[in-house]
């Protein structure tokens, strides 16, 4: 956001304001004296609307200690432009993950904001940006607003570069079971938004757009939805933990390869994300990974054994074998001077 200061502010027209309080005066140039009396400036000085200050002036217009005035006006603005809401109504913003998993104890983690990227609505959040707390999931579509009961809750917590949910459905309940449900047979299409207040926040100009730099948020709770419009974010597990004796084998087969790939991509988020601080890994870190790598190495032992599990399995082996027997009977058969 171009940063007007007091002089620029003081020398606009009266008609960039959203409101004006009475009992001034104008000045030679027809502008209201005392300066004081004019609130939330939105358009420039050659009468244009400017976007970053218009979102300024719709996030301080319902603060308790700001005026009101000039709501109508910001609002039409609002609705015009389609550049957001009032402060008085929390924002929501929707993403799309992936790579779900699903059983019937119906817990859930998913990363829902990766944080230092421009999403699609426009703005950065910053690390540091959302609380450590405890949230209710509300109902489909954020129906709980409305009055439907929450099917789950959970915490939030900020891990690495990303913001991740950790809760549990209330499988008790009918609402929890059935969005569980929902859920669980949507697969990868499932998508989820979190309502939220921006509690600090500023605008800057980021190759030729306005972007919002969010830097300290309240949230409220989150909710499946239908439309995802985050960047990057997925759905890191919903499951009961790790498989036990009892989990079907398929379901074990793809857990096993979701988590490694899942840990891979997370561990090299953790790289960029502390190389863009300017740090590296941790001397504990690199030292637990070389560990791993250690043991990963002896999967090159194991693979043999699965290899011959995977052909004694074929079920074109016998056909394979059959093929081979009539061949090496024929060559003895030719060998003998048996015509063929």
């Amino acid at each position: 956001m171009a940063t007007w200061d007091a002089a620029y502010i003081n020398d606009l027209p009266d008609s960039a304001f959203a409101c004006i309080d009475a009992g001034g005066e104008l000045d030679d140039g027809g502008r209201t004296v005392p300066r004081s009396l004019r609130h939330y400036p939105h358009h420039n000085a050659a009468g244009n609307l400017d976007l970053p200050h218009l979102r300024a002036a719709l996030s301080r217009v319902a603060q308790e200690a700001t005026t009101s005035c000039g709501v109508g006006h910001l609002r039409d603005h609002a609705q015009e432009e389609d550049v957001g809401k009032l402060a008085t109504q929390p924002e929501h913003k929707q993403f799309a993950p992936h790579d779900l998993k699903l059983d019937e104890a119906g817990s859930i983690t998913f990363a829902f904001a990766q944080l230092n990227v421009v999403d699609k609505d426009g703005d950065v959040t910053w690390p540091g940006a959302f609380p450590a707390k405890d949230v209710p999931m509300s109902a489909y579509g954020h129906t709980s607003w409305d009055g439907a009961l929450p099917v789950g809750k959970g915490s939030i917590s900020e891990q690495g570069a990303w913001a991740v949910f950790t809760g549990q459905f209330f499988i008790e309940t009918v609402a929890g079971r059935e969005t569980h449900a929902t859920l669980k047979a949507l697969g990868p299409l499932a998508e989820y938004s979190y309502s939220y207040d921006p509690l600090t926040f500023d605008y800057v100009e980021r190759d030729g757009r306005t972007v919002r730099n969010l830097r300290g948020l309240d949230v409220y709770e989150v909710s499946p939805v239908l439309i995802g419009a985050g960047i990057g974010t997925h759905t890191l597990a919903i499951k009961s933990g790790s498989p036990g004796p009892d989990m079907p084998y398929a379901e074990h087969l793809s857990w096993l390869r979701e988590a490694v790939e899942a840990f891979i991509d997370r561990t090299g988020e953790k790289a960029a994300w502390r190389a863009s601080e300017g740090r590296g890994l941790s001397v504990a870190t690199r030292a637990e990974l070389a560990d791993l790598v250690k043991q990963l190495e002896t999967i090159d032992a194991l693979a043999p054994g699965l290899a011959a599990i995977l052909e004694a399995t074929d079920p074109k082996r016998a056909e394979r074998l059959h093929r081979t027997e009539i061949e090496v009977l024929l060559g003895a058969a030719r060998l003998n001077g048996v015509p063929i």
